[in-house]
């Protein structure tokens, strides 16, 4: 029955997100290697001392991303692995494998939404710079964090991911530039953001308690390696605060050096958790409070105080943050028309040590349970991750064909940021980023850029037994597992278009 508890838990812990390269197109066409050549507006993300380098009057930016993601899971059974008789290869989930899913994602007020293809009608915004003027004004909306997916309901991921979406929307950023020198400017912006969590689950248990019932009629059927129950979560922070701080230096005609720091963004998303358990779930409840002795038998005492098939209960997230950042960049130019730009980024993912769950009341399945298993809490239940420190590299280069034309491409190695032994559906292995592009300069000065890029991670193989998150085989252990027993392999694929379009707006007068 522990595991009961933390089976639902995890289901909110086990997501890790990782900051894409589709902030702004140029990123994309260069792999994220722009930290000394900033990208026009979305310098207030990549480092906001870039803005030095904006025209004069009103520039307004306007940006467009297409994305799709998709993730092959893989589950091949140890046979080994027993549950009261009862083989891993038996398990329904064995020699499956997932479909690739489509894309989730949540959209302020219109709420979550999924398919093969998502559309953002992002990054835009807005630069200022008065007349002779060394200080520039900016501000923008932007998503500098973002990932989900969506499976069938059949889907042999459903136990941890039959839907979730992860993310940060930025929805306003005063942003200031100050162009102290020709080699030298420094920037700041602020960001005002909205977090937004969301993911939908069946729950099971891989165990050898309240599954006896598969032997003892007249219990209904539930096996070891059968649901029991549907789990949903919703939670939103809309005001959170954070900033970025950057300068730009250029030490030689040919040489410039570009440096910025991302703070944490604190957050405390709040919602709705909404449990339903099954049919014969309940039946078996039912059946033990009828019977009181019956659940010693299934060695599950506890089982009988459960009498609501469908409960919601409120819930929050503690001492949450987005991890900060440093990013060092330069850029050589090579030649009078070839650039290369190469970039090291430091993100902080280790203060992500655990996640706090904080529930409004008691009155909930879950704390009657951890209280009938003695282990009583106050308002919190602390669940513990293993995230590391990553170090991403990226490498770009940029060819002007002819002054009103110029060809981008770029690639960057992006590491996983939680450890193996706490790896999840929901995590991306160690990843490779490539990008190719073009910047288009009109006569009458309006700019159009467009990009493309994908990313691959590697193949990650997690044994059987070998990640709390997974697949743990230690029942006496606090952690929710549901595909013990098996294998697994991982893979995640995703492609993104963008367009970009910078319009003076003097030229709309």
């Amino acid at each position: 029955m522990k595991r009961i508890i933390y089976q639902t838990l995890i289901l909110f812990f086990a997501t890790n997100i990782q900051a894409f390269d589709g902030i702004s197109t140029k990123s994309i066409g260069l792999g994220g290697a722009v930290t000394a050549t900033p990208p026009g507006l979305m310098a207030i993300h990549h480092n906001p001392s870039g803005l030095s380098q904006a025209r004069e009057g009103f520039v307004y930016y306007q940006g467009l991303h297409a994305m799709a993601f998709k993730r092959k899971n893989q589950f091949s059974p140890d046979n080994s692995f027993q549950v009261l008789g009862i083989s891993a290869s038996q398990d329904p989930v064995a020699n499956h494998e997932s479909a690739s899913g489509n894309t989730c994602l949540y959209y302020p007020i219109y709420g979550d939404a999924h398919g093969g293809i998502q559309i953002l009608p992002l990054p835009t915004g807005m630069t200022f710079r008065p007349q002779n003027s060394r200080w520039i004004f900016a501000t923008g909306v932007y998503m500098p964090f973002l990932q989900g997916i969506q499976f069938e309901a059949d889907d042999p991921s459903q136990y941890q991911t039959q839907s979730y979406y992860q993310q940060h929307l930025v929805y306003a950023s005063p942003s200031i530039a100050y162009h102290w020198s020709e080699s030298f400017s420094l920037g700041m912006s602020v960001g005002i953001g909205q977090t937004a969590w969301g993911q939908s689950a069946n729950l099971r248990i891989i165990n050898d308690r309240f599954s006896q019932s598969y032997f003892l009629p007249p219990i209904p059927n539930i096996g070891p390696f059968d649901g029991f129950s549907h789990m949903q979560w919703q939670l939103r922070d809309d005001f959170s605060m954070s900033f970025n701080l950057g300068i730009l230096w250029a030490p030689a005609n040919n040489l410039t050096v570009g440096c910025v720091y991302r703070s944490a963004i604190p957050t405390q998303p709040k919602g709705q958790l909404e449990i339903h358990f099954s049919d014969d779930f309940m039946t078996l409840t039912r059946y033990c409070r009828n019977h009181r002795g019956f659940s010693s038998q299934l060695n599950a005492y506890g089982l009988e105080n459960i009498d609501q098939q469908h409960s919601v209960h409120s819930v929050s997230m503690d001492q949450f943050k987005w991890p900060d950042s440093f990013q060092i960049g330069l850029q050589y130019d090579w030649s009078r028309n070839l650039c290369i730009m190469f970039d090291i980024q430091w993100t902080r993912w280790s203060h992500q040590n655990d996640y706090q769950l904080v529930f409004q009341n008691k009155d909930n399945p879950l704390f009657l349970l951890m209280d009938i298993l003695d282990q009583p809490v106050d308002d919190r239940i602390v669940y513990p991750r293993k995230m590391k420190d990553t170090i991403s590299y990226h490498l770009g280069m940029e060819w002007q064909v002819k002054e009103s034309f110029k060809l981008r491409a770029g690639v960057s190695y992006h590491p996983q940021t939680v450890s193996d032994s706490h790896m999840s559906l929901m995590d991306i292995p160690d990843k490779i980023f490539m990008g190719t592009g073009f910047e288009w300069r009109w006569p009458n000065r309006w700019v159009i850029e467009q990009a493309v890029g994908i990313y691959l991670s590697t193949d990650k193989t997690i044994d059987n037994g070998s990640s709390q998150s997974l697949n743990q085989l230690d029942m006496k252990r606090s952690y929710f597992s549901p595909y013990g027993g098996q294998q697994v392999s991982s893979q995640a694929f995703g492609v993104i278009f963008s367009m970009n379009v910078r319009v003076p707006l003097s030229l709309l007068e």
